[in-house]
């Protein structure tokens, strides 16, 4: 199969997987689906990282910081959930939401949830650290 983009591109094996049968919006948030862990891994690394940047600045701690500006975190949210989507909505033909639909180089779908799941565990960590020394960790 050719890319409808570009014909004289064939069409990636992780492409034709992800575009066999489309899948329901059901199949895709519920348990067994994909984007929940990917949503949340991604939210996850972009909490950490800001959190912590946020914690050198200001020396709020994590849980200061999550406490005092629950708009932000849920916004972020947000904004990650609908970037996740983005590639259905766009309706693209080389790839789809789907993480695995297109791997490139070391940035794997593996490699992605990996260090999401070491950012959730770092920010709990973190936050529980801070909680028991009464100061912020980084500051």
């Amino acid at each position: 199969k050719r890319s409808k983009s570009n014909p004289s591109t064939p069409r990636s094996q992780y492409a034709d997987a992800g575009n066999k049968k489309p899948e329901t919006f059901k199949e895709i948030m519920g348990f067994s689906g994909w984007a929940p862990e990917v949503i949340n891994c991604r939210a996850g690394m972009i909490a950490f990282v800001a959190a912590m940047g946020a914690e050198m600045q200001s020396h709020e701690t994590f849980f200061a910081q999550f406490h005092d500006h629950v708009f932000s975190l849920v916004f972020a949210s947000l904004l990650i959930t609908v970037a996740s989507f983005m590639p259905s909505m766009q309706n693209a033909d080389d790839y789809t939401s789907k993480p695995s639909s297109k791997p490139y180089g070391i940035f794997t779908p593996e490699a992605e949830l990996t260090n999401g799941r070491a950012a959730i565990v770092g920010l709990l960590t973190v936050t529980i650290v801070e909680k028991i020394m009464g100061h912020g960790f980084f500051a």
